[in-house]
């Protein structure tokens, strides 16, 4: 975690090109790793036999539903950062369905691909979900690629992440100065303190990860409905901005 850290900070010091030139590869790596992972487990596992499995339970079904919201309510900030980049004559619409396209593509296809794996799996997936996931790969080397495209598809978020909080929280504080600016020096103290608190946290939960994970999403779920009801209806109603 502090060597991912570490790797964050200095991509996200590097600044907006290099994360998306740097996001342009991860994309190519990850859709590649994707594809191989699904025509794995599509040819090594019985279908049929996962397609009977009728059990469903409500609880589960609203947990998987809430998680879902909140990772894609998650993304707005992006809209908001990265579309002050855009040409004035990009239209709104275009942005819009440009990000939700690919954010539910995205999602989506790395659910479908949990979801299954779980089934087959079964008691083994929990608790060793990564490696039995780059096991998919059947040889040592194939394994070292998938769980490096893993690692690179990590970092590469992790670093927008990183430069997306350095986004809000400089617009937080310059509203408060009436800045319009800031130094590089100021920048780089952001980013590491944003990407130190993180490491800090999460290596305080590593025991329990994706539990604490888990309360976390449906936490900020609390916030995140009122706040997109609040903006939807100002942007929509009240500004007629659509």
């Amino acid at each position: 975690m502090i060597l991912f850290s570490a790797i964050i900070i200095v991509i996200a010091v590097l600044g907006y090109r290099v994360i998306h030139k740097l996001g342009k590869v991860a994309s190519v790596v990850g859709v590649l790793a994707f594809l191989y992972l699904f025509i794995a487990l599509l040819m090594s596992s019985d279908l049929g036999a996962i397609a009977q499995n009728n059990h469903f339970s409500m609880p589960m079904f609203l947990l998987a539903v809430s998680l879902s919201s909140s990772w894609q309510i998650a993304f707005c900030p992006y809209v908001s950062d990265y579309s002050r980049y855009l040409p004035r004559n990009v239209s709104g619409v275009k942005t819009f369905f440009s990000v939700f396209s690919g954010t539910v593509l995205g999602t989506q296809a790395s659910m479908t691909l949990g979801v299954i794996t779980a089934a087959i799996a079964g008691s083994a997936f929990k608790g060793h979900e990564v490696s039995y996931i780059v096991g998919l790969g059947k040889s040592e080397a194939m394994a070292m690629v998938i769980y490096f495209a893993i690692c690179f598809g990590k970092i590469t978020f992790t670093t927008l992440n990183a430069y997306g909080s350095f986004m809000s929280l400089t617009t937080i504080v310059s509203g408060f100065r009436n800045q319009t600016t800031l130094s590089q020096r100021s920048r780089v103290i952001f980013v590491v303190l944003m990407v130190a608190i993180s490491c800090v946290i999460a290596l305080l939960s590593e025991p329990a990860f994706l539990k604490h994970f888990t309360h976390f999403l449906l936490f900020l779920l609390a916030f995140f409905v009122p706040w997109s009801a609040i903006s939807l209806t100002d942007y929509f109603i009240i500004s007629r901005k659509a």
